[in-house]
């Protein structure tokens, strides 16, 4: 075989191969819950009307309306360059004019499997890349596409994940201390 395998050239960036380090780093991964039918699952804090009151704390979804699951995810990252042809879809006509959103862009491994309006946080690490605990979630970004690399043979290599911030009111649960 004269050709290098993607798949595991990605894996040695994320987890190291001597003499190369590992330049991975651990976000949290907030997968919505979907049904048979493929549609988020709603929390019970939606109204009748179907809104969530997102100034309220709901200890379910964290005003976030729909149930959810957490988990860790190894992941390779970088800005968007604003030159890059396959960030422009980010920014959207909107009246009164252009908005710039900004945007992300995550890998991660062949099997993660990552649908659309899935939220990526990034979280406090310390000066050696290791997550602190408790775990401080710093910055929310939303998957708006979830693209499966593919080479010859159609097995995926990787994802790359085009995510944008989101400014979402309970990053963390709230803390009921006194201390001021």
């Amino acid at each position: 075989m004269t050709e290098p395998d993607v798949r595991q050239e990605f894996l040695n960036l994320l987890y190291g191969n001597y003499p190369e380090i590992a330049k991975g780093h651990y976000v949290v991964l907030r997968r919505l819950q979907r049904d048979s039918n493929n549609e988020k699952i709603k929390c019970s804090c939606f109204d009748e009307l179907g809104e969530v009151d997102k100034d309220i704390f709901c200890p379910i979804c964290w005003g976030v309306g729909y149930l959810w699951t957490e988990e860790w995810l190894l992941t390779y990252s970088w800005y968007a360059n604003r030159n890059d042809a396959s960030n422009a879809f980010l920014n959207q006509i909107l009246p009164p004019g252009m908005m710039d959103v900004p945007a992300k862009i995550f890998c991660a491994e062949y099997d993660c499997d990552i649908k659309e309006d899935d939220r990526i946080f990034e979280v406090s690490l310390n000066v050696e890349g290791n997550v602190i605990t408790p775990v401080f979630r710093e910055e929310a970004f939303k998957v708006i596409y979830s693209y499966p690399y593919r080479l010859d043979t159609g097995r995926i290599e990787y994802f790359k994940l085009f995510v944008h911030s989101e400014k979402l009111k309970y990053l963390n649960p709230p803390s009921y201390s006194n201390a001021e």
